[in-house]
């Protein structure tokens, strides 16, 4: 196994590389020689500043979301501590880049606990430093900022935001990044009234979710399917999608997105009119929801 200590630049890139395919536990081994105990910061006395740097930034995006799916207390709150020292670091070495790759993941953290001001406040801040269009962290904060406008229902603001950024990422975004894209543009869609377009976005994302590997939204967009089916009044395969979702979400102890595709399937017997079924499906919901710091989520 490659060390941190004996080829830490190799290493770091293949955490993003984890990150990126949502292997999040799987990242978090490889830094363990230096940060066991994950309540506090890593040990990088040794590192030479940009790696030390590197290392915190990796640290602060791995537990937001691992601590975002396994519900692990006050992760957000590491998870914006261990980014805002990485920030400074970043700063001192004028790495405009990875500030704005830190300014991507506390709007991440900050939407993630239900503070949608702030998160709005750190994805513009990210959005503001000088990069080009081809920069993937660049392409990275317009798919932050649509999951914040998904949060604040602004969907004709997403429309407005990603319709002409299509060719930017298919040029320059990698799959994950993709996926994401038209994941959100077709919820965008959806919500509008446009379920035929919603629907040929789900498809490309789904494609692109498959080759990045990320089994999380691959059941984010059978979940996003289930939506559409249940608006055209498609019962089986509504409930065919959600089942697929919430398969997929349990398979890989994601508590928190089990829990919304358990709401999902609440909405789909209430729209067959079978509530007691409803009841019994929501109430599952809430009580996976309410583990964790899902405040979002819990208000919707």
């Amino acid at each position: 196994m490659k060390s941190l200590h004996t080829q830490p630049e190799i290493v770091v890139n293949e955490l993003h590389s984890l990150e990126r395919c949502g292997k999040y536990e799987e990242a978090l081994v490889e830094l363990r020689e230096i940060w066991e105990d994950t309540t506090s910061f890593p040990n990088v006395e040794e590192f030479e500043p940009h790696i030390a740097a590197e290392i915190f930034l990796r640290c602060g995006s791995l537990i937001g979301f691992l601590g975002h799916n396994k519900q692990i207390p006050n992760a957000q709150e590491q998870s914006k501590n261990l980014l805002t020292e990485a920030r400074r670091r970043f700063l001192d070495i004028s790495d405009i880049e990875r500030v704005a790759e830190c300014d991507n993941y506390l709007a991440l953290a900050y939407w993630r606990t239900g503070e949608f001001k702030e998160a709005e406040i750190w994805v513009e801040e990210s959005l503001s430093n000088n990069l080009s269009q081809s920069n993937p962290t660049k392409i990275y904060s317009y798919v932050i900022k649509s999951f914040i406008l998904l949060s604040l229902k602004n969907f004709e603001e997403i429309i407005n935001l990603l319709s002409d950024k299509e060719s930017d990422f298919r040029n320059y975004g990698d799959e994950f990044l993709n996926g994401s894209y038209y994941t959100n543009f077709g919820i965008a869609l959806r919500n509008l009234g446009k379920p035929t377009e919603a629907l040929g976005k789900y498809k490309l994302a789904r494609f692109y979710h498959q080759r990045s590997g990320h089994r999380i939204y691959l059941g984010t967009i059978e979940n996003n399917l289930a939506y559409l089916y249940k608006s055209e009044k498609n019962f089986p395969k509504a409930h065919e999608a959600i089942d697929n979702a919430t398969k997929i979400f349990n398979e890989i102890n994601d508590r928190t997105r089990e829990g919304f595709s358990l709401d999902t399937k609440a909405q789909i017997y209430f729209e067959e009119g079978k509530f007691t079924d409803a009841l019994d499906c929501a109430e599952q919901a809430i009580n996976v929801l309410q583990k964790g710091e899902n405040f979002g989520y819990l208000v919707e």
